[in-house]
């Protein structure tokens, strides 16, 4: 009630606190005064983008003030104005003219399957806004989550892992800063991720390829999530707040005409301290986050950066019988030398230290009556004791150059990794009591793998991007990495196509080959195994279009196909439930795939004009299955149909309500069904057992959210709220299926009499609120 109270005093707060202007008018091109449609117009270090429509027009509310604003558009040089004054009650009339030019080769989106994130883009690809993340619902206002709204991207209620085009989230390169990331999240017990360890407040702008990338990047099989840290404001400006799950902090700024800049951000989880107030013994989540960066300009030609990172999770969990214990902790510590080299050449160098731990603990003790001469006692026997410690450290140098001359954009460089890995896994788990003439007896299978891999990863890349004619670029490029530990020379070549118009249409290309050799950190020894197996290969087939109808309405359409070969073999429980320990399910079996394939057409809408409605919405229909013994069977990850749609109403500059509604058909899974097994003297005790895997469906998942947002600007400061209620009509989404009781039918068969049914998220309010001065 309090929390409820507190939201409806901010909404309801005076209005006239936040004075309001408005800057429209229209960019032209320079030499002829000529209207240019869909040009970007951002108002910089703001969350305010808007597209111009056919008439070159735009308009856009703000808070009174002083802002810069940018333009972009394909084919000129973007254009700034600097000092705009915005006053209250105002409408300020500004002409933006831009300079027509030949767009540089290293600004041209060649790859399909990219999407530019909360950062302007030259090349005019697709975007979502940093207004567009910070509207959309969120659980925990995590990143991921918003970007998990994107066509060909999957997820669920209670992980923050998203699947791209059928993959795995492991077969998603994930890099801060320029470093790559190892399982960067919190809560890894609950669907490998509840949280990312990465705050959205820290995070400056993204790039996401969902297919056909190029060759610069390598060692996964789906996609690139490439994540960079906001640049430092002038002023040093410092940020709290909290939401439904975190307290966060964060300060950044500038000295000495901006040679030095410097951003810390810190966050922690209070779960812990909630479910303490509710008197909830049988969970204890802790968690935190730390980024920082200092930012030093080494004279006009080299800039370096020094970033670390450290996260860590202690989830202490009990729960009638079966206690467990868990930590995880990340830590990196990195620096980047980005260097020019005259117009024509520059170099990004990164040295890089990394260390990732986990540590498991678990325990079953089940309670039994023993018959005494005294009477009735109890007896405590261990049916289950697990222990997992691993440690990983990485240190890594990698190096990129650029060069733009005669023509064409070349790259090039090098990735080399030094891994050390420690595994130590105990696991002794009951199988049988039995009773004898001296007593019971239990009998114990024991699992205990003590292993420490190491060895080395080098990739070489080299690529370059030309004009065909005066409208059509390409980008060939080939990869080559080697990796010690698990024997592999991986091949890699890969060619894109683009042929752009000026009037708002692309259409792009692309075909490569791509590897993942298994990760030093993922040999699977809960399952008792001590080897490493071979890459994986994956041939990528994309074609997309992209075009911007008059009044502004962009559309993005493409088709994808992803063949795997190699595919590596695995351990998969036939239960979909959350498992701290997944390894002890009794039903599991051991999958072997010959190949796999997917493929599926995407279509997403979008519009935004600047004025108080936007919407995008996207649908995607895709199949993602693979070959066993003979036979194809849908993966884990095989959603047919996705439908997302978000619509954006502002009713003024301090105003913003989304509502974001999504729909997919239900994921497969595997059914049961009881079976009569014989014991001795002619009876028989009934079992479970599971039927042809994957070959059933969950009901169709859909559900509705709902996100508004305030802003105050006081003197002082500025205040920003909202209000979220996830799933907002109660829908009742299946996430589990599982026979629990047996039956008989008319005819004396065995049958499945009841069920048990999980579900995801049920209607979820929250509030949050954060202070900036």
């Amino acid at each position: 009630m309090l929390s409820a109270l507190l939201v409806l005093a901010l909404l309801s707060f005076p209005s006239n606190l936040l004075a309001e202007g408005t800057i429209q008018g229209y960019v032209v091109a320079s030499d002829d005064l000529r209207p240019l449609p869909y040009a970007n117009v951002m108002v910089v270090n703001t969350p305010h983008t808007v597209i111009a429509n056919l008439d070159g027009r735009f308009s856009i509310v703000l808070p009174a003030g002083r802002y810069k604003l940018s333009a972009s558009l394909i084919g000129y040089l973007p254009k700034e104005l600097e000092d705009v004054a915005v006053d209250s009650g105002v409408v300020l009339n500004v002409t933006i003219k831009l300079t027509a030019c030949v767009l540089k080769l290293s600004a041209i989106t060649v790859t399909p399957g990219r999407f530019s994130i909360m950062q302007s883009d030259p090349a005019g690809q697709q975007t979502l806004t940093r207004e567009d993340i910070e509207s959309i619902p969120q659980t925990g206002e995590d990143i991921y989550r918003a970007v998990a709204r994107l066509p060909g991207i999957s997820s669920n209620d209670f992980s923050a892992k998203f699947t791209v085009r059928g993959g795995e989230h492991e077969e998603v390169l994930v890099s801060l800063d320029g470093l790559k990331l190892f399982d960067p999240f919190h809560l890894k017990d609950i669907n490998g991720g509840s949280l990312s360890i990465i705050d959205v407040k820290a995070v400056g702008g993204i790039d996401l390829m969902t297919g056909g990338f190029p060759s610069q990047h390598g060692g996964h099989l789906s996609g690139v999530l490439k994540i960079a840290s906001i640049d430092p404001k002038p002023e040093p400006q410092t940020t709290v707040g909290i939401s439904l799950m975190t307290v966060r902090f964060l300060t950044e700024g500038q000295f000495g005409d901006g040679k030095l800049k410097w951003l810390l951000s810190a966050r922690r989880g209070y779960l812990d301290i909630v479910l303490d107030l509710m008197n909830e013994t049988g969970a204890d989540p802790k968690y935190y986050d730390v980024f920082g960066k200092l930012e030093t300009a080494l004279g006009d030609a080299h800039t370096l950066t020094t970033s670390v990172m450290g996260a860590g999770d202690d989830m202490f969990a009990q729960e009638e019988e079966d206690t467990a214990r868990t930590r995880y902790d990340n830590a990196y510590v990195w620096q980047r030398l980005n260097s020019t080299f005259g117009q024509k050449i520059a170099a990004e160098t990164v040295w890089s230290f990394s260390r990732i731990s986990h540590d498991r603990i678990g325990t079953n003790v089940s309670v039994r009556p023993v018959s005494t001469s005294g009477g009735a006692q109890y007896s405590q026997e261990q049916r289950w004791h697990v222990e997992d410690e691993r440690i990983f450290t990485i240190l890594g140098l990698q190096q990129d150059w650029y060069v733009d001359v005669g023509g064409h954009f070349l790259s090039a460089g090098f990735d080399a990794k030094k891994l050390d890995a420690d595994y130590d896994y105990f696991n002794r788990e009951r199988l049988a009591t039995r009773t004898t003439e001296v007593g019971v007896i239990s009998v114990y299978d024991t699992t205990l793998v003590s292993v420490s891999p190491e060895g080395y990863e080098i990739g070489l890349y080299l690529s370059d991007r030309f004009r065909v004619a005066s409208s059509v670029t390409a980008e060939i490029g080939v990869r080559l990495d080697r990796i010690s530990y698990t024997d592999d020379w991986d091949l890699s070549p890969r060619a894109s196509v683009v042929y752009t118009r000026t009037s708002g249409s692309a259409i792009r290309a692309s075909w490569g080959l791509y590897h993942q050799s298994q990760g030093i950190h993922e040999m699977d020894v809960a399952n008792g195994e001590q080897v490493f197996y071979r890459s994986e290969r994956s041939q990528h087939r994309v074609v997309g279009i992209e075009h911007v109808f008059p009044g502004g309405l962009q559309l993005r359409v493409e088709g994808y196909q992803k063949r795997r070969s190699h595919v590596r073999p695995r351990w998969e429980n036939y239960s979909k439930d959350v498992l701290f320990f997944p390894e002890l399910e009794a039903q599991k079996l051991f999958l072997a795939p010959e190949s796999a394939e997917s493929k599926g057409i995407e279509v997403c809408l979008k519009r935004d004009v600047g004025t108080r409605w936007s919407f995008w919405s996207s649908y995607s229909t895709a199949w993602s299955n693979e070959s066993i013994g003979g036979r194809d069977v849908p993966r884990n990850t095989d959603q047919r149909h996705t439908i997302y749609t978000d619509a954006n109403y502002r009713p003024s500059a301090r105003w913003r309500i989304n509502l974001a509604w999504q729909f997919h058909t239900g994921w497969p899974y595997t059914a049961e069904h009881f079976i009569r097994r014989p014991t001795s003297g002619g009876r028989y005790r009934i079992t479970t057992q599971y039927g042809e895997r994957n070959a059933k469906r969950f009901p169709a998942y859909h559900r509705l959210d709902l996100r508004v947002n305030r802003v105050f600007n006081t003197s002082t400061g500025r205040l920003s709220v909202f209000a979220e209620v996830v799933n907002l009509y109660n829908q009742e989404n299946l996430r589990l299926i599982e026979a629990s009781r047996s039956g008989v039918d008319s005819n004396g068969n065995l049958i499945v009499a009841e069920t048990l049914t999980e579900k995801w998220l049920p209607l979820l309010p929250s509030i949050g609120a954060s202070w900036t001065f």
